[in-house]
């Protein structure tokens, strides 16, 4: 009887072990601590079309800083980085950058575009559809990366 014991438990270890190789648990990946690799994402070839073709961005948000809707222009990445999200009928409302280098989730940029309630004025573009999942991503990339003007 000890011997049967012994060879349903040696079987049984053998078998066991025998699934485990130098890789890890055969039955979990290796997890892995570093992040996914992103695509660095270009102002001029990727964002700049999307806030001028794309969205029609500057037909309210054009003719420099001091004529733009609200003070924002997205003419060029200057005036995207300079602007203040303030409304120019109200001009204490100044709601801050509308870009926040390496930080989309406090970027008025990505809430306006993203967001349906907010705390000032409308989601963006006014009266167009939704930007793309895809495109919401490009732009939320771009400023998490650093806002750069590349």
């Amino acid at each position: 009887m000890n011997s049967k014991l012994f060879f349903v438990l040696g079987v049984s270890l053998l078998l066991y072990l025998s699934a485990c190789d130098d890789k890890g648990d055969p039955v979990m990946p290796p997890t892995s601590n570093t992040p996914p690799k992103i695509d660095t994402v270009s102002f001029s070839k990727d964002i700049f079309p999307l806030l001028t073709a794309t969205y029609g961005c500057t037909g309210c948000h054009s003719g420099g800083y001091a004529n733009a809707q609200n003070h924002q222009s997205y003419e060029s990445y200057e005036f995207v980085l300079s602007g203040n999200s303030g409304y120019s009928t109200i001009p204490k409302s100044d709601h801050g950058p509308v870009v926040t280098p390496g930080n989309a989730s406090t970027s008025i940029l990505v809430k306006k575009l993203r967001t349906a309630t907010l705390p000032f004025g409308s989601r963006m573009p006014y009266g167009g559809g939704e930007v793309s999942a895809n495109d919401l991503q490009k732009i939320t990339d771009w400023i998490n990366q650093g806002a750069h003007n590349n």
